[in-house]
């Protein structure tokens, strides 16, 4: 309770990746045949949302506190697919 203080939010650290660097990582968890569904399509709408997220801010008080970032994001998929089996159709 001490670590957060007064201020209760905080930036938490995380991790940067290319949308092709997701579906590769797709790709090695799930097939071939999953990713050829995606459909790349530019959306001006969400090429303005994303826009104006930052792409740097300081994670420090985080990482202080003990948080860690995901550094491998075929494990992100992987844990989404343990967590979510409902969700998956290959």
């Amino acid at each position: 309770a001490h670590a957060w203080g007064l201020q209760r939010s905080i930036n938490l650290p995380g991790m940067s990746v290319s949308m092709r660097q997701a579906l590769d990582a797709l790709q090695q968890v799930a097939g071939k045949k999953v990713v050829d569904r995606v459909v790349t399509q530019i959306d001006p709408a969400i090429v303005r949302l994303v826009s104006s997220w930052p792409a740097v801010f300081n994670t420090d008080r985080a990482i202080g506190m003990g948080f860690k970032a995901d550094t491998d994001f075929v494990q992100i998929i992987q844990t989404y697919i343990n967590d979510n089996p409902a969700a998956i159709v290959r």
